[in-house]
């Protein structure tokens, strides 16, 4: 169910990753213009050849302290029904071939302090790569 192949980013030094079969491209920061009376996490709007995307900033929506923009900043251009949504990481670190037995649910005691937007755990080794679900990420922020 959840084996395929994942995109692995960063957000300070912790490891997260999304579907690929979500990912459209990725891409380094270009202009974002930016969109008053929004929530801190919506970073703004960009032109991607002639079309808007809304662009969401997931350090600040997981509340990790604020950084500018650097050489590996990226943004991950995600599939949400018909539309793309561009998301801010710090760095992409990998594709990684991920088997259904290496995935555990979320503890449960994480599961119920606002973790809405953990889908699961991967196990790499003797790291750990939290696995979201870009789909409540991405509705919470709409």
């Amino acid at each position: 169910m959840l084996n395929g192949q994942y995109v692995v980013f960063k957000i300070e030094d912790e490891s997260f990753a999304l579907d690929i079969t979500r990912v459209k491209e990725i891409i380094k920061p270009i202009e974002i213009a930016k969109v008053p009376n929004v929530p801190d996490f919506i970073e703004g709007m960009i032109n991607m050849r002639g079309h808007v995307h809304a662009v969401i900033n997931l350090r600040n929506k997981f509340h990790f302290s604020k950084k500018e923009f650097d050489d590996n900043t990226k943004i991950i251009l995600v599939n949400m029904n018909s539309m793309l949504v561009g998301i801010v990481v710090d760095a992409v670190t990998e594709i990684l071939r991920v088997e259904d037995v290496d995935i555990d649910k979320t503890p449960e005691v994480i599961s119920k302090v606002n973790a809405e937007f953990i889908k699961g755990v991967i196990k790499k080794e003797k790291n750990m790569v939290i696995l979201i679900d870009v789909d409540k990420v991405i509705d919470v922020a709409a």
